[in-house]
């Protein structure tokens, strides 16, 4: 017996045994159900994504070309269902979570998922998220530098003398040190202010008086004096101004509630029990 297993024809003959099976498996259920129709639709589609693509209409062989390809990756796609190969595929399943999602995302269109929604819906939407829709106080000011790297144990005593002569009305333009930032600050709101100069920089900013040289105030680079030309402080825009904004949001949420909706009545139909 374990001479018969050595034996090269055992061998030869397993082997094809194995194809035999394996093309049995594949080739099973040939005949007219399997055939393949390739809709006019999808040859437009093909031939849309070629134009799109080249910048131009392909030609008859491109096109057939094409065709085939498609054909070819149909027929791969069939016969890896039929064995099974769609299972225990993470990314397939993936895949497929995904689009069922996409489908139950726009399956609130009869209920006024996708509509377009009227003014008194949207001015209804603004009132609920008055804060998402908020538009920030913001601030404008000069500010001039003041060196540690430069000036050392000097930089606080350079920086109150430099400060009497902006009062005195010196040319900010040519006072201080070089900064990469740029010296003068038009509406720029807190949360900017605080990513150029640090949280102390803008808490402190937010309390300077208008118009008069202030400081020193401290930032991550050093000291600075400031001027604070202009206040805008926060503020809740009219739907005119913002109703491209309100609708964008308000389709979202409109289809996130019809995906939620989607997902709850696929879960009521099953019952689930974890092992």
């Amino acid at each position: 017996m374990r001479r018969l297993l050595r034996d090269p024809l055992t061998h030869f003959v397993i082997l094809g045994l194995g194809a035999l099976v394996l093309y049995e498996a594949v080739t099973r259920g040939a005949g007219p159900e399997n055939e393949i129709v390739v809709a006019r639709a999808e040859v437009d589609r093909m031939r849309a994504s070629w134009a799109a693509q080249w910048s131009r209409e392909p030609t008859d062989a491109e096109l057939s070309s094409l065709i085939d390809a498609w054909v070819q990756e149909e027929i791969l796609y069939r016969e890896a269902l039929a064995l099974g190969l769609d299972r225990d595929d993470t990314i397939i399943r993936r895949r497929l979570a995904q689009k069922m999602d996409f489908l139950g995302a726009d399956s609130g269109a009869g209920s006024g998922g996708t509509s377009e929604p009227d003014d008194e819906t949207l001015s209804a939407y603004l009132a609920q998220n008055r804060e998402r829709f908020r538009v920030a106080s913001r601030v404008s000011f000069d500010q001039v530098y003041v060196s540690p790297d430069l000036r050392g144990d000097g930089t606080d005593a350079d920086a109150r003398a430099l400060l009497v002569e902006l009062r005195r009305g010196a040319d900010a333009s040519e006072a201080g040190d070089r900064l990469l930032l740029p010296r003068h600050q038009a509406g720029v709101s807190s949360d900017r202010v605080s990513q150029l100069f640090g949280g102390d920089f803008a808490e402190t900013l937010e309390s300077l008086p208008v118009g008069r040289w202030e400081g020193p105030v401290t930032s991550g680079f050093g000291l600075h004096l400031v001027y604070v030309e202009q206040r805008e402080p926060a503020r809740d825009p009219p739907l005119d101004e913002i109703r491209a904004r309100v609708r964008t949001e308000w389709k979202a949420a409109q289809r996130e509630q019809s995906l939620d909706a989607f997902r709850q009545a696929l879960r009521e139909r099953y019952s689930v029990r974890v092992e």
